[in-house]
């Protein structure tokens, strides 16, 4: 979080280099998970408290993702590769968890863009405290609109699947739906949801995440690339009972734009 603020006060110094048009472009970038740009997207999360767990704790995500050409398709490639520490009694667990790969292809249509593809999560976890020791591969769904001036709004809901592992490790099958609603002002400014996922395990009804929040932020452009830095925070409205999950999460985002030559 420190860094992240580093990086927000540093930027606000910089000497903007493009127009109201240009920033609405580069928000829209950041803020679209289907859009066809390189993006290297750096997230410390932090939960003060962890209900269960006697005491918090926080999530360092980095996600470079890309566009490939497929025709006249979008393509486009994101991974997910986290850094965990949590504070379980009686020890602390800090390690990489899981990676994630989520492929999708967008096509475009009268209401908005549609995505289709797949996520793999690969059992890359340094401790059992911090992964799910499982391989897992499912299908990815994803829409977003930007129809009404200034406003995006859809999602992108992926449903990986257990089919191999360690046996001694339940077997998973959860949705996770990260959610899309951003008002991307002219001058950079950006406000809107969360980007918490929300996620259900079908294996469980009681395991079900519901963060509603607030996300606020800027989009600049700095050495020919575009900067972009968010705060967010959002309260568990539904959340498990039975595990340790978090009702207050707290999370900073700063997001590089790579133009595409």
């Amino acid at each position: 979080m420190r860094a992240s603020t580093c990086l927000f006060l540093l930027a606000l110094t910089a000497h903007a280099q493009n127009s109201g048009v240009d920033n609405q472009s580069l928000a829209n970038a950041a803020n679209d998970p289907t859009a066809p740009v390189t993006t290297l997207l750096f997230r410390p999360a932090y939960a003060p408290r962890i209900p269960l767990a006697g005491s918090g704790g926080s999530v360092f995500e980095f996600n470079p993702s890309m566009p490939l050409k497929t025709g006249k398709l979008q393509h486009l490639i994101k991974f997910t590769i986290p850094l965990v520490a949590v504070s379980p009694e009686p020890e602390r667990a800090v390690g990489f968890g899981d990676i994630q790969v989520f492929d999708l292809l967008a096509v475009g249509s009268p209401y908005g863009k549609w995505g289709f593809g797949g996520t793999f999560v690969t059992p890359t976890a340094t401790s059992s405290q911090v992964g799910e020791g499982k391989w897992q591969a499912g299908p990815a769904l994803g829409f977003i609109s930007g129809k009404m001036p200034h406003l995006l709004a859809g999602f992108v809901a992926q449903n990986p699947i257990s089919f191999a592992g360690d046996k001694n490790r339940a077997s998973v099958n959860g949705l996770s739906i990260t959610p899309t609603l951003t008002y991307n002002m002219r001058n950079g400014w950006f406000f809107g949801h969360s980007d918490f996922d929300f996620t259900f395990n079908w294996h469980d009804s009681d395991d079900r995440l519901i963060p509603i929040g607030l996300q606020v932020g800027h989009v600049f452009r700095v050495g020919g690339k575009g900067l972009s830095l968010s705060f967010e925070a959002a309260y568990s409205v539904r959340h498990p009972t039975k595990i340790a999950y978090p009702k207050l999460l707290l999370a900073a985002e700063a997001v590089i734009i790579i133009p595409s030559r």
